[in-house]
Formats: C-alpha cells, sequence, structure tokens
C-alpha cells in the first residue's frame, strides 16, 4: 500500500475471509481491492503538498480530461523526498531510511452505455532507499570483508525499486439480454528491486500476466445469477541473494557487547548465493451460482479447478452465506479453501536487515488453508440516533505454510514446510454511533491467537500482536467549514523470537510492550484550498532497542529486523490540497 498514494484513491473494499472463486485461488484470509479515481467523475485538477517535521515532503497532483461523450483520461502523479538522516535513540543507525519516489499513473476509460466498458491503465514506481549507520559512506563502500575484524567497515543499506504495471478491463453487454455481461481483464506486472544490506546483495525480478474471462447472466428477476469463467496466471521469478557467511577465531565465538573487536578476527568468508528462480503458470475454470431470495436470504457457491505446472491438478471450493432477518440485524458466513506458492526471500526480506544464516532444510511445498468466518451486523438506534454494532469471527487453519523458523537458532534462520499445527483465530467488535450531527464515534477491538509448529511445537507466532484496539473521534461544522480527527491506536504485545541462547547482555524480553498511538488532524476548507495540520505519535512512544548488537554489525548476533514498534517520536505535519472541479 506504500506503493499506492492515498489521494489517487476514490474507494477500498476489504473482503474478509475467502473471496469469490472468480478471483482466483488465493485470497485465503481475505482481500483489498484499491478503486483508483475515474476520469468521468474526477475534479479537473486536484493537488495535495504535504510536510513533516522530520523534514519529509511529498507532492500530489492528479487532473481529469474529458475528449468526449465516451472517451476520458486521467494523469496521476506523486512524488516524495526524505533525506534528513538522525539517529536519536544513540545506536548509530539512522532512526528512518532516506528515501525518494516517483510515481506516475495514466489511465483512459471509453465508455458506451449499454454496449461496452473499456478502462486501460499503465503505472509506472521508482523508488530508492538507502538507511544503515549514521558514518556509513556508500562512495567507499566496496562488497569484501576488508575492514571487518578491525571494525572500520560500516555498515549500509541500499534498495532501488522500478515497478511497471499495465491493465485493460473490458466490459461487454448484450443489447437482447441486458442482464447478461462479457468481461476481459488483461494486467501485467513488471517489478525489479536491486539491493545491498552490508556486503549482502540481493536482486530480484518479477513478471507478472493475468487474464480472466468471465460470463455473467442472471434469470427469474435476478433470484438466480450464474458467472463462469477462465483464467491464466504466468510468473516469472528470478530471485538472487548472496549472503557472506563468516567464520571468526576464538573457536567461532562471537563477541558479546562491551568486548573488544581486536580478539575476533575474521578467519573465513563463505559465500552462498541462494538462488530461487522459477517459472510457474497456472491455467483454471471456475463456476458460481448466487441464489438471491427476496433479498433477504443469499448463497454464493462456488468452485474452481486449476493445473499448475509445479502442484498439479487442485480444487477450490468456496461458500458464502448471507441472511438479512429485518432490514436491520444482517448475519454473514463464509468457508473456503486456498492455495499459494510462497516466495521465500521476498517475504522475509526483513531478515537480510541481519546477520542470520539462512538455512533450507527441505524442499518447499505449496502452503494452503481452510478459512472459516462469521459476521453479525446491527443497526439500532441509541438516544435516538443512528449506531452499528459489527462482531467478527474467523479462522484459518493451514494444511501446509512455510516456516521461517528465527527461534531455533539466533544466528540463523532455517525455511521449512509445516509440520504440524498452525491456525489464526481472529475475533472483533466495531462499534459505529453518531451521537449528535456531523460528530462520529468508532470504537473496534481485535484479539488474535495466531501460532504455529516451530521446531516440533506449537507456539505463537512471533511478532505478531495479540490484539489491537481503535478509537476515533471526527467532526465536522456546518458545510465541513472545519474537520477535526482524533484516532488512537492501542497495540498489544507480540512474541519476540527466542533469545535465550544469545549473551545475557543481548537477550529481549519474551513479549513486547503494549504502546498506543495518537494521531489528531485538523482541517480549515475554503472555496478551493483545504488547509490542514495534524500529528503522529502524540504519545510520544519509541521502541528502545530496534537492534540487537547494533555495535558489531558483521557479526552473528547482529539483527535489525525486532522491529515491532515506532522509532521516532511526536511527528507534526501540515499540508494543503487545491481542488478544481
Amino acid at each position: 500500500l506504500n506503493y499506492i498514494p492515498g489521494p489517487w484513491m476514490e474507494s477500498i473494499q476489504v473482503s474478509k475471509g475467502t473471496s469469490s472463486v472468480m478471483q482466483g485461488y488465493e485470497s485465503i484470509t481475505g482481500q483489498i481491492n484499491v478503486d483508483y479515481k475515474k476520469p468521468e467523475n474526477s475534479e479537473k485538477f486536484y493537488a495535495n503538498i504535504f510536510g513533516n517535521s522530520n523534514l519529509r515532503f511529498e507532492a500530489n497532483l492528479d487532473g481529469a480530461l474529458k475528449l468526449n461523450d465516451k472517451l476520458s483520461t486521467m494523469l496521476f502523479f506523486h512524488a516524495d523526498d526524505f533525506r534528513n538522516k538522525f539517529d536519536r535513540n544513540g545506536d548509530g543507525f539512522m532512526d528512518l531510511p532516506k528515501v525518494t519516489n516517483i510515481n506516475a499513473f495514466n489511465r483512459w476509460d471509453y465508455i458506451k452505455p449499454g454496449v461496452m466498458i473499456s478502462r486501460f491503465g499503465i503505472k509506472y514506481l521508482d523508488e530508492t532507499r538507502n538507511g544503515g549507520q549514521m558514518d556509513f559512506d556508500k562512495g567507499n563502500f566496496t562488497f569484501d570483508t576488508t575492514g571487518i575484524s578491525e571494525g572500520i567497515k560500516k555498515y549500509g543499506i541500499g534498495v532501488r525499486t522500478q515497478r511497471l504495471e499495465a491493465f485493460w478491463k473490458n466490459g461487454f453487454f448484450f443489447a437482447n439480454h441486458p442482464q447478461s455481461s462479457l468481461g476481459l481483464i488483461l494486467s501485467g506486472i513488471n517489478h525489479l528491486q536491486n539491493g545491498f544490506y552490508g556486503i549482502n546483495q540481493y536482486s530480484g525480478h518479477e513478471q507478472s500476466l493475468f487474464a480472466n474471462l468471465v460470463f455473467t447472466t442472471s434469470f427469474r428477476k435476478e433470484t438466480h445469477k450464474i458467472g463462469a469463467g477462465v483464467s491464466y496466471l504466468l510468473d516469472n521469478f528470478n530471485e538472487d541473494y548472496l549472503q557472506h557467511q563468516l567464520s571468526y577465531g576464538n573457536q567461532g565465538m562471537l563477541p558479546a557487547a562491551g568486548l573488544t573487536d581486536s580478539i575476533y578476527r575474521l578467519t573465513g568468508d563463505h559465500p552462498v548465493n541462494f538462488d530461487m528462480n522459477r517459472t510457474e503458470w497456472s491455467a483454471g475454470g471456475y463456476f458460481e451460482y448466487t441464489f438471491n431470495y427476496k433479498d433477504k436470504l443469499t448463497i454464493i457457491a462456488g468452485l474452481r479447478g486449476d493445473y499448475d505446472n509445479f502442484w498439479g491438478f487442485f480444487v477450490t471450493p468456496r461458500l458464502h452465506l448471507k441472511y438479512d432477518f429485518n432490514g436491520t440485524t444482517t448475519l454473514r458466513g463464509s468457508v473456503g479453501r486456498g492455495y499459494r506458492t510462497a516466495n521465500v526471500l521476498a517475504e522475509n526480506s526483513n531478515l537480510f536487515v541481519s546477520q542470520r544464516k539462512f538455512v533450507f532444510s527441505e524442499e518447499l511445498n505449496q502452503e494452503n488453508a481452510w478459512n472459516f468466518g462469521l459476521n453479525f451486523t446491527k443497526e439500532f438506534k441509541l438516544f435516538r440516533h443512528k449506531a452499528t454494532l459489527e462482531l467478527d469471527a474467523y479462522r484459518t487453519a493451514f494444511g501446509n505454510e512455510v516456516v521461517a523458523d528465527v527461534d531455533s537458532l539466533p544466528g540463523a534462520v532455517f525455511f521449512y514446510n509445516l509440520h504440524g499445527r498452525s491456525f489464526a483465530n481472529s475475533l472483533q467488535a466495531q462499534f459505529i454511533f453518531e451521537p449528535v450531527h456531523n460528530f462520529s464515534i468508532t470504537a473496534a477491538f481485535r484479539y488474535n491467537d495466531v501460532r504455529q509448529t516451530i521446531g516440533g511445537k506449537l507456539v505463537e507466532k512471533p511478532m505478531v500482536s495479540s490484539y489491537k484496539g481503535l478509537l476515533t473521534l471526527s467532526y465536522a461544522t456546518r458545510g465541513d467549514s472545519w474537520k477535526f480527527d482524533l484516532t488512537g491506536q492501542l497495540n498489544g504485545p507480540m512474541r519476540l523470537p527466542n533469545s535465550s541462547k544469545l549473551p545475557s547482555d543481548l537477550q529481549q524480553p519474551s513479549h513486547s510492550k503494549p504502546w498506543i498511538n495518537l494521531l489528531a488532524q485538523v482541517t480549515k476548507k475554503f472555496k478551493f484550498v483545504e488547509v490542514y495540520v495534524g500529528g503522529e505519535n502524540l504519545a510520544n512512544f519509541t521502541q528502545p532497542d530496534p537492534i540487537v548488537d547494533p555495535a558489531h554489525p558483521y557479526y552473528t548476533y547482529f539483527d535489525g529486523s525486532m522491529v515491532w514498534g515506532p522509532l521516532v517520536g511526536i511527528t507534526a505535519y501540515a499540508g494543503v490540497r487545491l481542488t478544481i472541479k
């Protein structure tokens, strides 16, 4: 989502649990759909300029042009720049990476009512991130072990990402059968990422193509609806991770904090290249039936079958139910199965910022899981004002999962298939209330029970919050001339990887601390302009020890991936929006 600027979005739809089989065989625990602004109903010009107290600056521009009554286009541009390096916690490392980002998007829409809709878009992103020690000098840096034993080689991180995306969505309608339509969706991605983490180097290149042809029709006044289609997915991944697995003298013992580097001389370098290249394709077909009884009972049953060149043929069943009791009380349920192929290096790239040795214990198989979900929604009057209560319960049970074991040994991460149980239970309650006109309250709480078999034991999955809370207060004056927003986020503790095998002065507690994030914003609206000011992390909480053994970044115990909280305290920001309709 960091690659999608907020002002580009028209809306976001979140599907909880398993999604429709029309969307593919993945989406095990949900799906997020971002709906971009459309030129036919957007402002002619929009600009948003933003800056904060850390000297991060951002600009967003977009404009729409209607060429005629059928064809329109829209151009989006985003740029952000942050080059201010600082180290407020005194560990010698930048608290935030330096970032420059340019993002552009052009879309074309052709709409002929009752005949066809065609939407085409192309996006390009170029982002550079640099971090590491405060006195790291990329100009004098070499990818070798020179100076490591003497402690004079500084640790730096640099990542450049270039991403090109294109999509073409087409919908065709039948004049004699207005209840029927044919859709064709084509999309492609070319994602290139190169980076270095100390003397370790990563390169990743993804080329993906997706095609989906779907036919939908309904009959008997839309009581029955059928959707059927075929899809094809091609993924070409080329990933390489060159890791220098270093060894030292003194019988391989590594220094704890406080011991001089000169005692521990580098005795060997064993570069290991992890080549995770693969070309995977899958082709399949699906059928989905929807039964709608007087808008009270809705049943959606879907089944798809796919053939994958690695995993062979597999079947994906899914079922969704919805019952509306009286127009204000709704019960939803879902159950379904999903599959996915893990991209181990990309999905665990946070571990690159450490000296953990990567160990692949066995050949990794396809992940698969069942998801079960219930949702209860009740609308009612509270003190004569509208209120909504939502209760959610979801469970994901894995048949297989790729485990990234960071518990067994502090200097390594082991990758292997699930041998035992793995599940995630989630319970959530949300309450929305408007006690007076233009003043709304949203309160939510979610409890997570996520467990995974690691090293033969069923334990809490590390780095997952056990609970989260949210309270949002929003008020607007008449005509939205002034807007006031206050948000509080409660973040519960998460289990940290086992550090009992580390030297005593480097060991961490078993769980992180709970912490609260407060955010506030005030917006003043004029005729064409909005001016806003706000603050983030107003509780001023920061994680005290985000890096394990920061004084020795090239030794086995160094680990910068144990980040569970904010690293920067109170941050103020201000911005201006210009809208010409």
